[in-house]
């Protein structure tokens, strides 16, 4: 009886399932399954996690190169050099350049080459890219080295010509045409107003932009609106023209960022450089003539324009707000309170603290606003809107929030600490009496549709005595948890969970 693995289109089924080590494996069985199995081992290249692929034969990666869609961590100029040598690469979706000029911007041959085939790679895939960052390690102000800083727009349209331009070297390449960018971050790099009227006009996908330390120079000489971007982030100083450092290094433009992004909702702003008292009035007026939907602020409120500033004194509707959670003060919980009746996302970050919630290791709390902690939670008693409530650098205690009932009923993501729960086996536990609980759920809801509910079927949705008995915490989070119907995701310090 033939196996049912040698039909091709199982294989090829199967192989979209798969692990890169599962499917190294399985291309090892035969020529027909290494041809099923070699798009997922090439689909993919992490030079943070496997740096030795540039060891790997220029052969060898012009074989297979035409099976990669996604480059991240690409640091180094052999990195680079060996993207920008295979042609074959040239269908990205995905491209992470974190070294377009290098550290010694005074080296400027080799800087200006690394320059140039880092923009080589963009122009070949300019027509499949979806999400660009581009870095620079110097800034544009280290030395006079401005031209290795800044962006070769035209990489940055799709070129015509087919697979015959995509090899062809960049001076060589006709551009025209729109893009499938969805996502550009610049970082370190400079480019004209009318240089990003160009790369926005042919990028009616982009969604979200980032211009990190980016300088935006000379005068614009068209207007411009792209009614896509949804989401910006950049420093303050330069969003809002504040400071006058821009004017010092001769980087300066008149025109505002926001004119160009009329349908911009999310705002991510932070300091760049030195503190300035903000003008609260300036901001509220380029908000409410460029900005009528931005309801979204994520704010490092490292200067004195802070979370309050935003939620009460520009006088924006705020739905979803992301904050620094160490800066946060009994002030900025009021002013977070004045949009209660609307807020949908609530969320902290740190500065010192990489958050990962898909992390193996129970991550570390923070004790600041331990003593005010009653005070938090007003957030989940107040905001009936909230979806997401992600405070996950505080430590709750389940006294405190068993006192009141959170109102939150719609929520679908929790990130919390609890007092108590703080090892990966107690976490783990506080999850599998959830899930039981939800199971339980599930199964009174199948058995009850069509009688009134009774005490007993109401009984079947609580956590087992028993398990409150051996695991009181575990199971007072458990309960809590199953208070919300809509839960999708559920962090306690360890990895996120779902309901199954």
């Amino acid at each position: 009886m033939t196996s049912p693995f040698a039909l091709p289109e199982l294989r090829y089924r199967i192989s979209r399932f798969v692990a890169v080590k599962d499917a190294i494996s399985c291309a090892l069985v035969c020529k027909a399954w290494t041809h099923d199995f070699m798009s997922v081992i090439w689909f993919k290249v992490d030079f943070g996690t496997h740096p030795g692929f540039v060891d790997l034969s220029p052969d060898i990666v012009s074989k297979h190169g035409h099976h990669i869609r996604f480059v991240t961590n690409a640091c180094y100029p052999s990195q680079i050099s060996l993207l920008a040598n295979t042609s074959q690469v040239c269908q990205l979706r995905t491209l992470y350049l974190k070294s377009i000029h290098g550290a010694t911007p005074r080296a400027s041959t080799e800087a200006d080459e690394r320059t140039k085939k880092a923009f080589e790679i963009v122009a070949r895939n300019s027509n499949t890219l979806q999400d660009v960052r581009l870095w620079s390690y110097s800034t544009p102000y280290e030395g006079s080295d401005f031209l290795a800083h800044y962006v070769h727009t035209p990489a940055l349209t799709p070129f015509s010509g087919g697979a015959s331009a995509a090899a062809a070297p960049l001076q060589e390449i006709s551009y025209s045409g729109i893009t499938k960018l969805t996502s550009l971050e610049l970082y370190n790099l400079i480019l004209s107003y009318d240089d990003l009227a160009s790369i926005l006009e042919a990028s009616p996908s982009l969604i979200k932009l980032s211009l990190l330390c980016t300088c935006l120079v000379g005068t614009p000489t068209r207007s411009f609106q792209h009614t896509g971007v949804k989401r910006l982030n950049c420093g303050i100083n330069f969003v809002f023209q504040i400071g006058d450092q821009y004017h010092t290094q001769n980087l300066y433009s008149p025109s505002l960022l926001l004119s160009y992004l009329p349908n911009l909702t999310h705002l991510c702003t932070w300091q760049e450089g030195w503190s300035y008292d903000y003008p609260t009035d300036k901001i509220k007026n380029a908000l409410d003539r460029y900005c009528p939907h931005l309801t979204g602020f994520m704010i490092s409120d490292r200067s004195n324009f802070t979370v309050p500033d935003f939620c009460t004194r520009i006088g924006r509707p705020v739905t979803q707000l992301v904050f620094n959670f160490e800066t946060l003060t009994v002030e900025g919980v009021a002013a977070i309170l004045s949009h209660k009746a609307i807020l949908t996302n609530l969320e902290v970050f740190s500065r010192n603290n990489g958050f990962d919630a898909e992390a193996y290791e129970v991550a570390e709390v923070s004790n600041y606003f331990q003593e005010s902690s009653l005070l938090l939670q007003s957030f989940p008693r107040e905001c009936s809107l909230l979806d997401e409530f992600d405070i996950f650098l505080h430590e709750m205690d389940m006294d405190e929030v068993e006192q009141a009932e959170w109102v939150c009923k719609n929520l679908k993501t929790l990130r919390i600490r609890v007092k108590g729960l703080d090892t990966e086996e107690k976490i783990k536990k506080a999850i599998a009496l959830w899930r039981k609980g939800c199971w339980r759920k599930r199964q009174a809801k199948t058995t009850t549709t069509t009688t009134t509910t009774t005490k007993d079927s109401v009984a079947l949705l609580l956590v087992d005595q028993q398990d409150a008995v051996d695991y009181p915490i575990e199971a007072r989070v458990a309960r809590h948890l199953l208070k919300f119907e809509k839960l999708e995701a559920v962090w306690l310090g360890y990895q996120t969970w779902g309901p199954i």
